[in-house]
């Protein structure tokens, strides 16, 4: 509040605003209320990987420059965000956060930049953006990828110039603001492919932190598991229980889609149907649709979906779905075991060509094919995996052909090697 009052009798000084705009920035602020105080931000583990991330946090913390947190949902990219708040010499300064995903696409300058009265219709009186209100502090944009190409070009010159104007003004006002940034995708993917600005890009990535995925610190499990119960039962006023072996043990079996954030509601959900002082593994309740297949008369479930026609073959975490567009093809791996060389199932009607619709497998693992479009050669990376092509879709395509293979990056390393 002070900095943010010292700031606008700044430019009352320098001739900047009038004494009319001063006074109304100045009630603006007198109605904001008082953040309140923010609770001491802690990262639980001590895996190499989280340990690698809480390394470049803390060197991130003495610097000025944007970051860029990037790591799948629910694995703490904001908790990281605040991290670097509290340790920063901005702690005493706003932090404010925003999803960018989550707030209209024609509210997005008028809440990041502000705007003046008059800018557009509704705009009856003047606004401070989210970049002038956290002023002196950081501002966190969580799913930067929802900017678009205008706006990020906006908020690269406020992180170049140190600057910003408001939507419908004439006025440059000065910002003194850090921007860290989140994503769940591959930014710099994003960029090649124009759908966000390559030079916002450049400067969010000067320090780059990846948080990584729960199903990669497995050994934190426990620790992560201990601070969820005392936090959740703390909360609802009853006594810490224990957690037995056996729920620990299922709990590391888990693949984790949800991350950390997934078993902070597992742990929650035990405490709730623990009547006794111990978490029992009958409290661990997990997701059915990431349980392990039923079998029913002996043959596995597998065998059965590929008698089923791909024209009603139901989604299932075996399938993937492969969606591709002129130049680039997508692929959504649901299981993260899903890899290997993908080859042409037979086809019903003995087509030559690969079509959508068609099946494809690798081992014991069925897809469905609904949308695709291949060159040669042509590989494309989606988060931990390799997508190389191996065919074109304007050839004839044999039954038991490579179509694709799909590879962990490790592999990919160790195959260069």
């Amino acid at each position: 509040m002070l900095a943010e009052r010292r700031r606008i009798l700044t430019m009352l000084h320098e001739g900047k605003i009038t004494v009319d705009e001063a006074e109304e920035l100045l009630d603006a602020l007198a109605e904001t209320p008082e953040p309140a105080p923010e609770l001491k931000v802690e990262i639980i583990g001590e895996s190499p990987k989280l340990k690698q991330a809480l390394s470049i946090m803390d060197k991130a913390a003495k610097a000025t420059s944007p970051v860029l947190i990037v790591g799948e949902h629910g694995t703490g990219k904001e908790l990281a965000a605040r991290y670097i708040h509290q340790k920063s010499a901005r702690c005493d300064s706003p932090f404010i956060a925003m999803n960018c995903a989550a707030t209209p696409e024609a509210l997005i300058e008028s809440e990041l930049f502000g705007h003046e009265r008059g800018a557009f219709t509704g705009a009856i009186s003047a606004k401070r953006g989210l970049i002038e209100s956290a002023y002196g502090g950081i501002l966190f944009l969580d799913e930067i990828t929802a900017l678009s190409i205008e706006s990020g070009r906006r908020l690269q010159r406020v992180i170049a110039d140190g600057e910003t104007r408001r939507v419908g003004g004439m006025e440059t006002i000065p910002v003194d603001v850090r921007i860290i940034a989140a994503t769940n995708r591959n930014l710099g993917v994003e960029a090649n492919q124009n759908r966000f600005d390559r030079d916002l890009f450049y400067s969010l990535s000067v320090i780059t932190i990846t948080m990584p995925p729960l199903r990669e610190m497995k050994e934190d499990i426990p620790l992560l598991a201990e601070y969820f119960l005392k936090a959740r039962a703390a909360k609802n006023n009853r006594a810490v229980p224990t957690i037995s072996d056996d729920a620990i043990a299922i709990l590391k079996d888990y693949s984790w889609p949800g991350n950390v954030r997934e078993l902070a509601t597992v742990i929650e959900r035990a405490l709730v149907f623990c009547e006794d002082d111990i978490i029992l593994p009958e409290y661990v309740i997990l997701p059915p649709d990431h349980m392990k297949e039923p079998e029913e008369h002996g043959e596995p479930l597998q065998n059965k979906m590929r008698k089923i026609p791909a024209s009603v073959m139901p989604s299932s975490s075996h399938q993937a779905k492969v969606t591709a567009q002129t130049d680039t093809i997508e692929m959504e791996i649901i299981r993260a075991t899903m890899s290997g060389t993908f080859y042409r199932s037979p086809s019903p009607d003995d087509s030559p060509f690969v079509t959508v619709g068609d099946e494809v497998r690798t081992g014991d693992v069925l897809c469905l094919i609904e949308a695709m479009t291949l060159f040669n050669p042509i590989k494309a990376e989606f988060d931990c995996y390799i997508v190389e092509i191996l065919v074109e879709n304007s050839r004839p395509v044999e039954d038991d052909q490579p179509l694709f293979k799909v590879r962990r990056k490790s592999e990919h390393r160790e195959n260069i090697r």
